[in-house]
């Protein structure tokens, strides 16, 4: 490792882009399904160090691109939260699917306008609107993603209606909380990306330590559906729900993808992948 310089964050944010990292990241979520060896703990590589704190960002992202894929014709969409992550969960929304539709919402109705505005100059094909409503929003999205800070839940499982996925990132520790207990009841088919941390972290720690649902309230991991060993989306009226913690092979991915760029002198403009008609998603992911 010692051949690779310490590369600067500024470096790191112009060669690495969202979309860079969407096939890597579904590669290690399968990978941690499917090898035991993919379940050490990994470090991000000492060359990366500087960007670290972007690359994390970015994955989350990405991993929240690949959940997306769960409701193919996705064409309006809410995203619960004003912050970095809840932006990058709306660009990673509008990589994978045809989202003309984006409600956002957020206890600060100031930062989910201001948040609404950027993205509807960055995503200029999407109206996105920001929402005071966060029931009525949900009732009206196909796909829903939480990505927020808070100990008290933001969605909530009576809002749900058949066919809808939801995508939880913000929940990473065991104080933090965005989903009620029945969110987790009422999802027909609850994917985590680990089994192991979501029973000792986030929504389903959270309710499994109130005794509102029990461990086998997890129906798999989203590797596994990956690979085709567990079964995703079942009906068009299931109820998808994907709870993400964070998994060390996905950092990993990360940094090696970011190297990799690094090494070739990549470049990236800023905003890539969001011009209007344009369509920079990964290959494996095009219609």
């Amino acid at each position: 490792m010692s051949r690779f310089p310490l590369h600067t964050a500024d470096r790191i944010r112009a060669a690495v882009d969202l979309a860079d990292l969407v096939e890597p990241v579904a590669a290690a979520l399968t990978a941690h399904s499917t090898t035991e060896g993919a379940r050490a703990p990994v470090m991000v590589l000492p060359a990366v160090g500087h960007g670290e704190h972007h690359l994390s960002d970015l994955r989350t992202a990405a991993a929240g691109a690949v959940c997306a894929l769960a409701r193919p014709d996705a064409s309006r969409a809410t995203v619960l939260g004003t912050g970095r992550q809840a932006g990058l969960q709306a660009r990673a929304l509008a990589l994978v699917r045809p989202v003309g539709h984006l409600h956002v919402w957020g206890r600060d109705h100031r930062r989910a306008t201001a948040l609404a505005d950027r993205l509807g100059r960055e995503l200029p094909h999407v109206d996105v609107t920001a929402v005071t409503d966060p029931e009525r929003a949900v009732r009206r999205s196909d796909v829903v993603v939480t990505a927020t800070a808070g100990t008290t839940p933001v969605l909530r499982g009576a809002w749900l209606r058949p066919g809808q996925h939801v995508t939880a990132v913000g929940a990473d520790d065991p104080v933090k909380r965005e989903l009620d207990a029945d969110c987790l009841r009422r999802a027909t088919r609850l994917l985590v990306d680990s089994r192991e941390l979501a029973l000792r972290y986030g929504d389903v720690y959270a309710a499994l330590s109130r005794g509102e649902v029990t461990k086998d309230r997890i129906d798999g991991e989203i590797g596994a559906v990956l690979a085709g060993r567990t079964e995703g989306r079942r009906t068009p009226e299931d109820i998808t729900l994907a709870k993400l913690i964070g998994i060390g092979p996905q950092d990993l991915a990360a940094a090696e993808t970011a190297l990799a760029l690094l090494e070739a002198g990549a470049v990236r403009p800023r905003g890539k992948g969001t011009e209007e008609g344009s369509d920079d998603r990964p290959a494996a992911l095009r219609d």
